[in-house]
């Protein structure tokens, strides 16, 4: 029996694009960043104060690491969020921090 060798397959990685939905949280029209690789949810403090947010605030205060081990984030607990994406409405529990490449992630 013959065999034949082929050649070596190259795997090819393209890194994907940012994904970006309309929501609609607690009644205010925000743009939010979809990050499927993500355990939790964040929503920066500005944008918490801007959608005046007047509910209760739990969790502690405190540093916390990102998924890539590096970046470091303020955290000032957390916050009970009604999300609504094409008509669909969800409840989130959402980790307030200072800073954010999006106004709220979702995780």
């Amino acid at each position: 029996m013959e065999t034949h060798d082929g050649s070596v397959s190259k795997q090819h990685i393209y890194p994907s694009e940012l994904l970006f939905i309309k929501t609609l949280i607690n009644g205010i029209t925000i743009r939010a960043m979809v990050d499927t690789g993500a355990t939790i949810s964040l929503i920066k403090l500005s944008t918490l104060t801007q959608m005046k947010y007047h509910h209760h605030i739990s969790g502690k205060r405190g540093e916390i690491t990102l998924g890539d081990g590096k970046t470091k984030l303020w955290q000032y607990g957390t916050v009970d969020l009604t999300v609504i994406i094409s008509n669909i409405e969800t409840k989130v529990k959402a980790v307030i921090v200072d800073d954010l490449a999006a106004d709220f992630i979702l995780g």
